[in-house]
């Protein structure tokens, strides 16, 4: 695995801690197309209601605290906002770039020691950046999903971060595809965190690759604060359910 791959890889996870609040009002997101998606979270996520949400795989796996939790902090802001009463709890488990295999035994092993409501699995970067077998990543992802359900919990997949640096170095495709197939036949559902983050940089609304070496602790900020708040109207969308 290349060294030079990896720093470049990192180059957002180094500033996923910014804890800060958006600087401007988010740019254009696609309304979700997840109603009644995720009927497992149903139960938790009402009024008044308690969210156990395992956190998996990820630079923010090691988080030790509240204010570093980055999007995934600031999409719990966002859903007990949006719900009235309710508290969401955080835990997390994993290291930096794990492969999807190693956070399969992780998954599997947390979620049978406690219930969790929601899992955010965070994967793909590391798979693709190793060039491990796309198959093997589609079948860690497939035994997740059996795993996640089999304990009650929904799963969203979360595919990684853009990076015009990444993708000139690793071949994401096959990861990318393996994801959206699995949450399609799984019951998981896919939250498409690559696609909104190459949108707004495409179209220079939130760019951190392109930022200034000072401007960029401001611009990640915004960046984790319009992710979280696109996952939380994702899973708002999912437990909606259809006329």
């Amino acid at each position: 695995m290349s060294r030079r791959v990896l720093a470049g890889a990192a180059v957002l996870t180094a500033l996923a801690w910014p804890g800060l609040a958006a600087a401007a009002p988010c740019p254009a997101a696609p309304e979700p197309d997840a109603a009644d998606q995720l009927p497992l979270l149903r139960p938790a996520l009402k009024p008044a209601g308690q969210l156990d949400v395992l956190v998996i795989g990820s630079s923010l796996a090691s988080a030790k605290d509240a204010a570093n939790t980055g999007y995934v902090g600031e999409m719990a802001h966002a859903l007990e906002a949006s719900v009235h009463g309710l508290h969401v709890s955080l835990t997390f488990d994993g290291r930096h770039f794990m492969r999807a295999a190693d956070m399969l035994g992780v998954l599997s092993a947390d979620v049978a020691r406690h219930h969790y409501g929601l899992v955010l699995w965070q994967t793909g970067t590391a798979d693709a950046v190793g060039d491990e077998p796309a198959g093997d990543f589609f079948q860690a992802l497939s035994d997740g999903a059996v795993a996640a359900a089999s304990a009650g919990a929904a799963l969203v997949l979360i595919d990684p971060q853009y990076s015009r640096f990444l993708e000139a170095n690793a071949d994401l495709g096959p990861y990318l595809s393996s994801m959206q197939a699995v949450a399609s036949t799984s019951g998981a559902l896919l939250f498409d965190r690559y696609a909104l983050m190459r949108d707004w940089s495409e179209a220079g609304a939130i760019d951190l690759e392109s930022a200034a070496p000072a401007a960029r602790p401001a611009v990640a900020a915004r960046l984790h604060a319009c992710l979280g708040q696109a996952l939380a109207r994702t899973l708002l969308a999912s437990v909606a359910q259809t006329q």
